[in-house]
């Protein structure tokens, strides 16, 4: 037993709890209950590092580490304790969470050190990145469920953290009520799996020593219709996963996140939240390799979330709503990879993305600081001038997340097109190849929004307003810092899972594969058919880029013009295919009515208020009867004794 990992959650509950004992003790003494959340939010989140790089060490060199903290329930033969567990694919995720997460925090000492709610802001992000730690670390399934469910918590309190402001709040709900939707689903497939290993889903050691003998044959027996057993409940899995990492048709609340912080976006997008669902299915990986079925679902679904999501990226003009649905696809990737078997590829593309998304979302969080506020491209150009160490990080992600040579999102992104173009051997004929042609599309679309953010935002003439212009300036160290890091790793991670085919070990997938057992290796071909494949990703991502250029700087009238010409589904574009148009239409309003008709009018009104006023009407109407005896007046006594002593007497006489 290991107790000292479970510090790695603890070291963040604690720097939570403080930061809230500063947010609420002494919110009137602003200056040392600034430096008190500076010194703790970000002390709890490097403490976590440090532990969980030691625990990494341990896992490299051939450890498991485990640690029981306490028997949770128990009923007869059945129990489930309170455990965390770091094999290789938790301490991976860990060494993400905790790293990505620390850069963010100290990126935020800048971002927000004018915001009056600084302290409440470090609270929330160090209990988020406790839930996220506790997803991650937990040994079974109820645990990672507790994790999973908080982080949805703290999301619904940093998206709607300037909760003043009725769109933030809205933002923040819709978040919240998207998610339950999804853990419906989740719970349900938790349910499913209990009732069926019983005491062996006690933890994920024991359910896949289940799933692999004596309960293989359960997991496959029939449960509904054609569907098994293993089917069905990982079917319940994805739909909580669709939630959590914005999948179709469950993305929604995404792009609407970008209401809170930016370094809150950063770390829903990069770090923590939307992670869940991808590690989740590779942390369950030896269950849903037992039904090609889901498998091929969930494959489908992230391609066709990859592609729709890149398209509505073409005509987005609010900065943070173009890498809003740029997460959205990268994480339709990552699905489509684990969807075919490649549980590896898709946590490598996790690890890469993790440094790249949170290099552009901090840059344009550094973008928005200096021009007090503004987020749309169409009033930025010509910045790199005025923001040279935002520029030129943001243009090293960009690469990244392109996909060029030599970047990191290159290599992440090139395996992932390997692994679906020669899909589980269960896969009907030919479904390979259609994942692979859409999400090389979606990779074209990739490198051609993602530079026109560039261009838009640091090339070209200056569209900025001139007092804004005037004042902008580069930040402050606290946020270059962080960026030219995360710059770094967006640069150089990549060259960690270098495949055979161009002369690397594949050195990341390796290392899962000590836990990851079930995992189906890309298979790049055989001659030169590989690097033909490469070539055609690679030639992909240089057109975008330079198709975006000669869009928006070479002939910077042309994009109008364009989007004029498409009409009306140009304006679909912009609306993001008007789903949210639908939902409001076919869901959101016929529930407001119905609620209205129904439950308002006639079970709140109706029922609820007239026994809770009819309980009111008769407490006043007592009290109206008793006010009559106690009205202070000394003949009001008087003469109440009086006719009180007269009937007595009466009643005596008529006794005798």
């Amino acid at each position: 037993m290991d107790g000292w990992i479970a510090w790695i959650p603890a070291a963040l509950l604690i720097a939570a709890a403080t930061n809230g004992a500063v947010a609420t003790g002494l919110a009137h003494r602003q200056a040392p209950g600034r430096f008190v959340s500076t010194l703790v939010g970000c002390t709890g989140p490097f403490l976590a590092l440090v532990l969980s790089v030691m625990a990494f060490l341990r896992v490299q060199s051939g450890d498991v580490l485990t640690a029981r903290l306490w028997e949770w329930m128990a009923s007869g033969f059945f129990s489930v304790d309170i455990g965390f567990r770091i094999d290789h694919l938790s301490a991976v995720m860990m060494l993400v969470v905790t790293g990505v997460g620390f850069l963010i925090h100290v990126y935020s000492v800048g971002y927000m050190s004018h915001d009056p709610g600084y302290a409440r802001y470090f609270a929330y992000l160090n209990l988020f990145m406790f839930f996220m730690s506790v997803l991650v670390l937990g040994s079974s399934l109820l645990t990672l469920f507790v994790g999973w469910e908080g982080v949805g918590l703290c999301s619904y309190l940093l998206i709607g953290f300037w909760w003043k402001d009725g769109e933030k709040a809205r933002a923040g709900l819709k978040a919240f009520l998207v998610n339950r939707i999804g853990d419906f689903g989740f719970m349900l497939g938790i349910l499913l799996l209990f009732a069926t290993a019983k005491e062996h889903a006690r933890d994920f050691v024991s359910l896949e020593a289940f799933a692999a003998g004596a309960g293989q044959e359960q997991l496959q027996q029939g449960f509904l219709g054609p569907l098994s057993v293993a089917t069905m409940a990982c079917l319940l899995l994805f739909v909580g996963a669709c939630g959590k990492s914005a999948q179709i048709p469950l993305y929604v609340w995404l792009p609407d996140a970008m209401a809170g912080p930016t370094p809150v976006s950063a770390l829903i997008h990069a770090a923590t939240m939307v992670t869940a669902g991808v590690y989740m299915v590779a942390r369950m990986h030896f269950l849903f390799v037992m039904s090609p079925l889901a498998m091929a679902v969930v494959a489908c679904v992230g391609a066709a979330t990859a592609l729709v999501a890149a398209t509505i990226g073409f005509a987005q003009n609010d900065i943070k709503k173009v890498l809003a649905y740029s997460t959205v696809s990268q994480l339709g990737f990552m699905f489509a990879a684990a969807g075919v078997g490649a549980f590896t590829v898709a946590i490598f593309h996790v690890f890469t993305h993790a440094f790249f998304k949170a290099l552009l979302f901090l840059g344009a969080g550094s973008v928005i600081h200096a021009l007090h506020e503004e987020q749309d491209m169409r009033k930025m150009g010509g910045l790199l001038r005025v923001l040279p160490v935002t520029g030129l990080t943001m243009i090293v992600g960009s690469f990244a997340l392109a996909g060029v040579p030599p970047f990191s999102g290159f290599f992440s992104k090139d395996e992932i097109l390997a692994s679906v173009l020669h899909p589980h051997p269960a896969f009907p004929q030919g479904i390979g190849g259609i994942l692979y042609g859409v999400l090389l599309v979606a990779s074209f679309c990739t490198a051609f929004y993602t530079f026109r953010l560039v261009w838009m935002t640091f090339f070209g003439a200056s569209r900025v307003d001139p007092h804004r212009l005037e004042k902008a300036h580069e930040s402050p160290a606290t946020m270059t810092v962080p960026l030219t890091i995360l710059s770094i790793g967006a640069a150089g991670v990549g060259f960690l899972g270098v495949p055979h085919v161009l002369g690397g070990h594949a050195v990341f997938s390796g290392f899962l594969r000590q836990t990851i057992v079930s995992e189906v290796e890309a298979d790049h071909g055989t001659g030169a058919l590989p690097l033909v494949l490469i070539g055609i990703a690679v030639a992909l991502a240089v057109i975008g880029v330079g198709l975006s250029w000669f869009f928006y700087i070479k002939q910077p009238s042309l994009p109008g013009r364009f989007f004029a010409a498409l009409g009306g589904y140009g304006r679909l574009l912009a609306r993001a295919y008007r789903v949210d148009d639908l939902y409001a239409a076919t869901v959101v309003r016929p529930l407001e009515r119905a609620s209205r008709a129904l439950f308002f009018r006639r079970i709140d009104v109706g029922m609820v208020d007239a026994l809770v006023n009819f309980a009111g009407t008769f407490v006043k109407a007592l009290g109206g009867v008793v006010r009559l005896f106690q009205t202070g007046a000394v003949r009001t006594y008087v003469f109440f004794m009086t006719l009180a002593a007269i009937l007595l007497l009466l009643s005596l006489l008529n006794g005798s």
